[in-house]
């Protein structure tokens, strides 16, 4: 900075914050200057995980490290990175705990090799769809589907194994739902949240679920007019899958009366496969 007041250019560097980087990075904007390197790094630069992004990668590289998990207190005082460590109150496992997900395994690139070692995975890496998709799709390969295959496979699936392959920063995008979490990268299955085996009560009690469900099973039980209902049995809901919400604080009959709204419900012999005196 002190060649700028010398030369009396305190005007011109005035007009970039005081910033040589700002400076130089416009009037050479061809050449690649690092932040880091200057004796004041720009206000707020840090601020951006991208610039931490950006820094951790030249870092892993002059410091000839394999990955992250070598990074040392003394690396960041070597190369210039003090004042990004200080933001995390110079805990290196704070940093990296901010930037990354931690996972078990990870690919070695161009290789289908599954690596026995953590991995950190950039936390914006689940940004984007085809990332989740194809993470998605390693899981499914691990848990033995076959390419192309039943996406109905999936309602096993527990937040457990999602975690157990390093997704622990994808799900929690889903409020830790892996239900949600499938419906989002696969979209053009139409999935069941009663096939799920923890789906929230709170989910399988809204309408649209409940409307859903009634129509599930009538066309599952070829169910074509409202009397059919009645030679349905409590044993043939439960065996779909739908038994353990629509059978609930008369759930059934509410989702019913919404479905033929002109019809008139006898509680007593819905599921018990007899008709009532007067049909509908």
């Amino acid at each position: 900075m002190r060649h700028f007041t010398s030369n009396h250019a305190n005007v011109l560097i005035a007009a970039y914050n005081r910033s040589p980087y700002a400076l130089l990075k416009e009037v050479y904007s061809d050449y690649e200057f690092l932040p880091w390197l200057f004796s004041k790094v720009p206000s707020n630069y840090f601020d951006n995980a991208v610039n931490q992004y950006y820094y951790l990668d030249w870092l892993l590289k002059v410091a000839e490290l394999k990955d992250q998990r070598e990074l040392r207190t003394v690396h960041f005082r070597k190369h210039h990175g003090v004042g990004l460590l200080l933001k995390y109150n110079n805990s290196v496992a704070k940093l990296l705990k901010s930037l990354y997900d931690w996972g078990p395994q990870t690919k070695h690139h161009n290789s289908d090799d599954v690596l026995d070692m953590p991995s950190y995975i950039p936390r914006n890496y689940w940004d984007k769809m085809e990332n989740q998709r194809r993470f998605m799709e390693d899981v499914g390969k691990k848990r033995g589907h076959a390419p192309n295959g039943d996406l109905g496979q999936w309602y096993t699936l527990t937040n457990k194994e999602i975690l157990s392959h390093g997704g622990r920063g994808l799900v929690e995008r889903y409020r830790n739902s892996h239900m949600e979490l499938l419906k989002a990268v696969f979209p053009e299955y139409d999935w069941l949240p009663w096939r799920f085996s923890n789906t929230p009560r709170k989910t399988l009690a809204s309408e649209e679920i409940l409307n859903k469900a009634i129509l599930f099973t009538e066309d599952s039980l070829n169910i074509k007019t409202p009397t059919d209902w009645y030679r349905i049995s409590e044993a043939e809901l439960n065996e779909l899958g739908v038994g353990r919400f629509l059978l609930r604080d008369g759930k059934l009959v509410e989702a019913l009366k919404r479905r033929y709204p002109g019809s008139t419900w006898d509680a007593k012999f819905l599921l018990a496969k007899q008709s009532p005196q007067n049909e509908m």
